[in-house]
């Protein structure tokens, strides 16, 4: 990866990871009801996106496609937060509850992705790298003007994960996408070590576990991409394969975890 591409895959990824944190934020204070994923409203949106402009740059601009596709959509959806979720549920036998979450955050993602597909052959909207510019300058002002200090941390961990997961998606095979696979499921086991041993921290070690959890596992793994692949899939039988074994084994291999880690 040269440096424009390393560059553009980072503010991507800050953007990405910026506008999940004040959706999440602004939707904690709506939904109370547990079966509906935190994650609802970014996770679509970054679906929509993907689904929107997936193709569109990939051949002839490929640092806007990372921008977009592998930068901000995979940080504005997150696999390893909604798998918490579901994991919590698990943990406290609210069985009916965790397969209402896990089919909404499922149905919803894949709408998503479908509509940006619908979207991108009726619309056709202009885009130009220095969009990518003016909305980073535009958000780190605001970030800056009303401090939110600790979104800005939590984004800076962003490119991190964006990066790593870009270099493990090079074990993708084209029937079947290994990389994605193991950057969802690696985040989920992370994200559930650090969610167990945060009591163990004062006030600062927990801020800084969360920054990790949002930041860097939230943007390792991604949704946008995992709905993306299931759907251009030529193989059903692969589909089912690929969408099962990412939930049952992060949220297997997570209750584990959460079991036997002190």
């Amino acid at each position: 990866m040269d440096n424009q591409n390393f560059l553009f895959l980072s503010i991507g990824a800050y953007i990405g990871v910026s506008m999940r944190l004040e959706i999440v934020s602004i939707v904690g204070n709506i939904l109370t009801e547990q079966t509906i994923p935190m994650d609802i409203f970014d996770n679509f949106i970054g679906s929509f996106v993907i689904g929107f402009y997936n193709e569109r740059y990939k051949n002839r601009d490929f640092s806007s496609h990372l921008a977009i596709s592998t930068g901000f959509c995979g940080c504005l959806t997150t696999f390893s937060s909604w798998i918490i979720g579901v994991i919590e549920l698990a943990n406290s036998e609210q069985w009916y509850n965790c397969i209402i979450n896990i089919f909404i955050g499922s149905t919803v993602a894949y709408s998503g992705f479908k509509l940006g597909q619908n979207a991108e052959i009726e619309f056709k909207f202009p885009f130009h790298q220095k969009l990518i510019y003016l909305a980073f300058l535009k958000l780190i002002i605001f970030q800056v003007l009303f401090q939110r200090w600790s979104m800005i941390v939590t984004a800076l961990l962003s490119p991190f994960g964006a990066i790593l997961r870009f270099y493990i998606s090079k074990l993708n095979h084209k029937e079947f996408p290994f990389g994605t696979l193991m950057c969802n499921l690696f985040a989920v086991w992370i994200a559930e070590a650090l969610l167990i041993q945060k009591i163990h921290y004062d006030d600062n070690g927990k801020m800084i576990i969360n920054s990790v959890l949002k930041g860097f596992c939230g943007s390792l793994s991604t949704v946008s991409t995992w709905i993306k692949e299931i759907c251009i899939m030529q193989s059903i039988e692969l589909r089912f394969m690929y969408y099962w074994i990412s939930i049952f084994l992060s949220v297997y291999i997570g209750l584990v975890i959460y079991q036997y880690l002190p």
